[in-house]
């Protein structure tokens, strides 16, 4: 009997679990890639959101946290700083300008940037040169990376980025709003037939990611705030 060779997908993430309780292995690699396409495509919405998640860092930074740095040489404390966040910044902009200078010297062409004028001396007459000047900005890196998606999700290190980007995800989530959410339990999902229970998981600091999620299906399940009139059963228990 003839055997399909079959490429699973590489993500250290990818699990079908939510298809089939019973199988936890990897999904089927796509044609091409060494990724599966939803973990090709939950790749390209996580370096979509890391510029977002940077500047949250970069706020977090400034946010009083009960942790405040003397100010040196006097008795005056200085502003409170959330260490977390900004280490979390920091390790985000290297990670991401990493792989954006790994996709420039492999494929030949130029890094994350843009052409701009280079300052002439004082008094000098001619046409301006001009410079390329490298950007390691987490919207330049990002949006470098995802230009080239598919090229990354087929290099042999597709797998190793998938778990770098959604680590990234997680740490500078966590350090920017390290308050967790208030979770009830509400009961059966009132989708027919799923059989799964469904949470309301309310952020105070954000409260426009407030959801109410089922378990078995927490992607296609899933209420905004903006969508809690649609769940009549639980209603009540979401809003108190």
């Amino acid at each position: 009997m003839k055997t399909l060779n079959m490429t699973l997908c590489e993500s250290a993430g990818c699990r079908r679990d939510r298809e089939d309780k019973s199988r936890t292995d990897p999904r089927p690699a796509a044609d091409g890639l060494r990724v599966c396409w939803v973990c090709r495509d939950r790749l390209g919405e996580y370096l979509a959101s890391l510029p977002g998640l940077a500047a949250d860092c970069e706020q977090a930074m400034i946010r009083a946290t009960g942790l405040h740095d003397k100010v040196s040489g006097t008795s005056e404390p200085g502003l409170p700083l959330n260490l977390a966040a900004g280490d979390a910044r920091a390790q985000l902009l290297a990670v991401l300008a990493e792989w954006a200078g790994m996709v420039a010297d492999e494929r030949g062409i130029r890094p994350p940037g843009a052409w701009g004028l280079c300052e002439m001396p004082h008094g000098f007459i001619g046409p301006a040169n001009r410079v390329y000047r490298y950007r390691s900005d987490a919207v330049a890196t990002a949006g470098y990376l995802r230009r080239h998606l598919d090229w990354l999700c087929a290099h042999p290190a597709a797998g190793d980025l998938c778990a770098e980007v959604g680590d990234l995800v997680h740490i500078a989530d966590k350090a920017a709003y390290p308050d967790p959410p208030r979770r009830r339990l509400l009961g059966p999902c009132v989708v027919v037939g799923c059989g799964g229970l469904i949470t309301a998981n309310v952020y105070l600091d954000r409260p426009e990611r407030s959801a109410v999620v089922c378990d078995v299906e927490p992607e296609a399940h899933r209420w905004g705030r903006d969508r809690w009139h649609e769940l009549k059963p639980a209603r009540t228990a979401v809003a108190a």
